[in-house]
């Protein structure tokens, strides 16, 4: 089993944290990551986190998993507030999870205490969260081979007359197969004019001779995703349309890639190395893009991060002035997408490293 610095984690949250305050951390997944609190369904409530200056508590149901060994963190078999509230002597300002929090939960917080609220700001869990550490560097790595294996695998098995649904369900076949737990997000399996639509979920059509096919699925390892987007002719003789568009992603995508792979560059006012922005490796794309004539087409942002969720920051669009650093996994993901015709999109799952960048979805 991955052995993960929960321990250190919450010490680095308690940093942020005066005196007199304490924090609810009510999302599940952040619970999970501070913790390692194992929730059946991140969906529902299974858990609260209060963590004070110097001391934390996880409130969970009766009937889940005690984390064991962990004399840093105090188990309290109850998630009813009251239990919570009794905890919070000596503090005078709580901070709330204002995204996950109920109105009901937040009403009756506020009639059980005398303390003031303020937002939690997301951030400090973020500037955590962006950049990986060893052990969930190596389980993206893993599932990142996965899915590359499993496009191979799944590019040699396909037939006239298979649906777009019996393709999704053999990719996720061969996904359980490699040891992964499941897949990272609703495989997506694409045939023709469908593939026009970024998010589009597989149905009945059935595939024919020379059609466009976007596939674009993920491998789930121990909680962590990885993320590839490939699109194929199938048949003989691709149309011309087809190889143009081709063309143009793969160099949005080329021209990404060696963006982030050269990102610190010289400031020619101070000789000071500068450091790339998200909005910077969105431009390099959507710049190759727009000059031939697709920007229209091209409707999403360039890509974003990856880890306990297959949507993290920083998302890579062209306002977002966040730093790209060193242990960050990101997707880069240009696309052209022709309504009624075909949609073309290439992903990768991305590791930003001192030296550059390292490919996770490749064999």
């Amino acid at each position: 089993m991955t052995q993960f610095p929960h321990k250190q984690r919450l010490h680095r949250f308690q940093q942020h944290l005066k005196s007199q305050e304490a924090a609810l951390v009510s999302k599940p997944i952040d619970i999970h990551y501070l913790t390692g609190f194992p929730q059946l369904a991140p969906t529902e409530r299974e858990a609260f986190l209060l963590i004070k200056p110097k001391k934390s508590f996880l409130f969970h149901h009766s009937f889940s998993p005690i984390l064991s060994n962990k004399t840093w963190l105090t188990n309290i078999p109850k998630t009813n507030l009251e239990n919570i509230v009794l905890n919070l002597r000596n503090t005078k300002k709580l901070l709330l999870d204002e995204h996950t929090l109920t109105v009901a939960e937040f009403n009756q917080l506020k009639k059980l205490t005398n303390c003031s609220f303020e937002a939690l700001t997301q951030h400090w869990i973020w500037q955590q969260r962006t950049i990986k550490e060893p052990p969930e560097i190596k389980l993206m790595k893993q599932a990142g081979k996965i899915a590359y294996k499993v496009f191979t695998e799944i590019r040699q098995q396909l037939k006239v007359g298979m649906t777009e649904q019996t393709v999704a369900n053999k990719i996720i076949q061969l996904i359980l197969k490699k040891q992964a737990i499941g897949q990272a997000f609703p495989t997506i399996v694409a045939f023709g004019k469908n593939g026009a639509l970024p998010h589009y979920q597989p149905g009945t059509v059935k595939l024919k001779p020379e059609t466009p096919i976007l596939l674009d699925f993920g491998a789930n390892v121990d909680g962590y995703y990885s993320d590839m987007t490939r699109t194929i002719w199938f048949g003989k003789q691709p149309s011309k349309k087809f190889l143009q568009v081709e063309q143009v992603v793969q160099k949005a995508y080329e021209q990404t890639l060696l963006k982030l792979k050269n990102r610190r560059t010289k400031s020619t006012t101070k000789n000071q190395p500068v450091e790339l922005t998200a909005k910077d490796l969105d431009g390099a794309a959507r710049g190759v893009i727009a000059n031939h004539g697709f920007i229209n087409q091209f409707i999403h942002t360039t890509g974003h991060g990856l880890g306990l969720e297959i949507h993290e920051p920083p998302s890579l669009f062209w306002q977002n002035d966040a730093l790209i650093k060193p242990g960050m996994i990101i997707t880069i993901e240009p696309g052209i997408y022709l309504p009624g015709e075909f949609g073309y999109r290439h992903e990768n799952t991305v590791l930003v490293t001192n030296k550059g960048a390292k490919i996770l979805t490749t064999a």
